[in-house]
């Protein structure tokens, strides 16, 4: 069985290599990159084409949305999962990015190697702290959405109203 493949890009030198240590621990995951900003980043996901970059929301060299876009077109294979000490909206940004997961930090160790297995097979994850707040908004998102469609039916039946009026009229002339 192929071994995962995981970079870790985080900007706390501390956090990296905790997170590296932690999925060096087990024993179906390679760590192939330890990046420290979102240009070395992009450049080691290019080279290494890992399964999974685990990404700081907010590094230097552009942040974490930066580097999920750019890692995804570079390596459409790589499933990136976010990371953030923040509960903030920069979810919904990760995930218009291209994250399949969205982990706060300080989330348990058992939970992000779940999470990192959960990608491999295509599975989002969501911590906790955030599932309430991205729900939320997607159910707000969906009401504008439809509030929109029911504004463009009335302004196609109020275009179609205006057209047989204005045709009536040149023809009656």
């Amino acid at each position: 069985m192929e071994r995962t493949r995981v970079l870790v890009a985080e900007d706390e030198e501390a956090v990296r290599e905790a997170l590296v240590d932690l999925l060096s621990s087990d024993a179906t995951i390679d760590v192939v990159g330890s990046a420290k900003d979102a240009d070395e980043a992009i450049e080691m996901a290019g080279e290494s084409k890992p399964h999974v970059a685990l990404v700081d929301v907010k590094m230097p060299g552009g942040g974490g949305a930066r580097a999920a876009r750019e890692i995804r077109t570079n390596s459409p294979q790589t499933h990136v999962v976010a990371l953030s000490a923040y509960e903030d909206r920069t979810v919904l940004e990760m995930l218009r990015a291209g994250a399949v997961g969205y982990l706060v930090k300080g989330t348990s160790a058992d939970e992000i190697l779940r999470t990192v297995r959960r990608s491999i097979r295509g599975q989002g994850s969501l911590s906790a702290e955030v599932t309430a707040d991205v729900i939320h908004e997607l159910v707000s998102l969906l009401d504008r959405s439809e509030a929109l469609s029911r504004d463009l039916e009335e302004l196609d039946h109020t275009k179609s109203e205006l057209i047989q009026i204005l045709s009536h009229e040149l023809f009656t002339r």
